[in-house]
Protein backbone atom coordinates (compact mmCIF):
# COMPACT_ATOMS: atom_id res chain seq x y z
CA UNK A 1 0.00 0.00 0.00
CA UNK A 2 1.42 3.40 -0.91
CA UNK A 3 2.41 5.76 1.88
CA UNK A 4 -0.30 8.28 1.02
CA UNK A 5 -2.92 5.50 1.04
CA UNK A 6 -1.66 4.29 4.45
CA UNK A 7 -1.91 7.82 5.82
CA UNK A 8 -5.42 8.20 4.43
CA UNK A 9 -6.49 4.94 6.09
CA UNK A 10 -4.87 6.08 9.34
CA UNK A 11 -6.70 9.41 9.20
CA UNK A 12 -10.00 7.65 8.53
CA UNK A 13 -9.47 5.38 11.53
CA UNK A 14 -8.79 8.37 13.76
CA UNK A 15 -11.33 10.90 12.49
CA UNK A 16 -13.96 8.63 10.93
CA UNK A 17 -15.42 8.66 7.44
CA UNK A 18 -14.62 12.25 6.53
CA UNK A 19 -13.82 13.36 3.00
CA UNK A 20 -10.03 13.49 2.58
CA UNK A 21 -10.19 17.17 1.58
CA UNK A 22 -11.74 17.99 4.96
CA UNK A 23 -9.16 16.17 7.08
CA UNK A 24 -6.80 18.53 8.87
CA UNK A 25 -3.70 16.79 10.18
CA UNK A 26 -3.30 19.45 12.86
CA UNK A 27 -6.65 18.45 14.38
CA UNK A 28 -5.70 14.78 14.82
CA UNK A 29 -4.80 13.57 18.32
CA UNK A 30 -1.00 13.44 18.38
CA UNK A 31 -0.92 10.33 20.58
CA UNK A 32 -3.13 8.39 18.16
CA UNK A 33 -0.91 9.32 15.21
CA UNK A 34 2.28 8.36 17.09
CA UNK A 35 0.74 5.05 18.21
CA UNK A 36 -0.29 4.25 14.65
CA UNK A 37 3.15 5.06 13.24
CA UNK A 38 4.96 2.85 15.76
CA UNK A 39 2.36 0.06 15.56
CA UNK A 40 2.50 0.04 11.75
CA UNK A 41 6.27 -0.39 12.05
CA UNK A 42 5.77 -3.54 14.11
CA UNK A 43 3.09 -4.82 11.74
CA UNK A 44 5.42 -4.35 8.78
CA UNK A 45 8.13 -6.38 10.55
CA UNK A 46 5.61 -9.16 11.30
CA UNK A 47 4.47 -9.27 7.66
CA UNK A 48 7.96 -9.03 6.15
CA UNK A 49 9.84 -11.39 8.50
CA UNK A 50 6.96 -13.55 9.72
CA UNK A 51 7.80 -13.56 13.42
CA UNK A 52 5.26 -13.14 16.24
CA UNK A 53 4.59 -9.55 17.31
CA UNK A 54 4.79 -10.63 20.96
CA UNK A 55 8.51 -11.25 20.51
CA UNK A 56 9.24 -7.68 19.37
CA UNK A 57 10.27 -4.79 21.59
CA UNK A 58 8.75 -1.35 21.27
CA UNK A 59 10.34 0.45 18.30
CA UNK A 60 12.90 3.13 19.10
CA UNK A 61 13.00 5.90 16.52
CA UNK A 62 16.56 6.31 15.26
CA UNK A 63 15.81 9.14 12.88
CA UNK A 64 13.99 10.51 9.90
CA UNK A 65 15.62 11.21 6.58
CA UNK A 66 14.60 12.56 3.21
CA UNK A 67 14.67 9.96 0.45
CA UNK A 68 16.03 11.90 -2.52
CA UNK A 69 15.53 8.96 -4.89
CA UNK A 70 11.79 8.83 -4.20
CA UNK A 71 10.46 12.35 -4.76
CA UNK A 72 11.93 13.56 -1.48
CA UNK A 73 9.49 11.60 0.70
CA UNK A 74 10.43 11.14 4.36
CA UNK A 75 11.69 7.80 5.60
CA UNK A 76 11.92 6.77 9.25
CA UNK A 77 14.29 4.21 10.74
CA UNK A 78 13.71 2.26 13.94
CA UNK A 79 15.57 -0.09 16.26
CA UNK A 80 13.52 -3.15 17.28
CA UNK A 81 14.76 -6.17 19.23
CA UNK A 82 13.29 -9.64 19.13
CA UNK A 83 13.51 -12.46 21.64
CA UNK A 84 12.35 -14.96 19.03
CA UNK A 85 14.90 -17.63 18.26
CA UNK A 86 14.46 -20.32 15.62
CA UNK A 87 16.30 -22.92 17.72
CA UNK A 88 14.11 -22.22 20.75
CA UNK A 89 10.94 -22.48 18.66
CA UNK A 90 12.06 -25.81 17.15
CA UNK A 91 12.87 -27.20 20.60
CA UNK A 92 9.45 -26.19 21.92
CA UNK A 93 7.74 -27.96 19.02
CA UNK A 94 9.89 -31.08 19.46
CA UNK A 95 9.06 -31.30 23.18
CA UNK A 96 5.32 -31.16 22.44
CA UNK A 97 5.52 -34.22 20.16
Amino acid sequence: MAVSKKLFVLFQEIVGKIDADNIKASSLPASAVVNEIFNSTLQEIVHEVNIPIETLSDPILLGVSRNTTSAGRPSSEYYVRSVWNIDTQCLKKTRKL
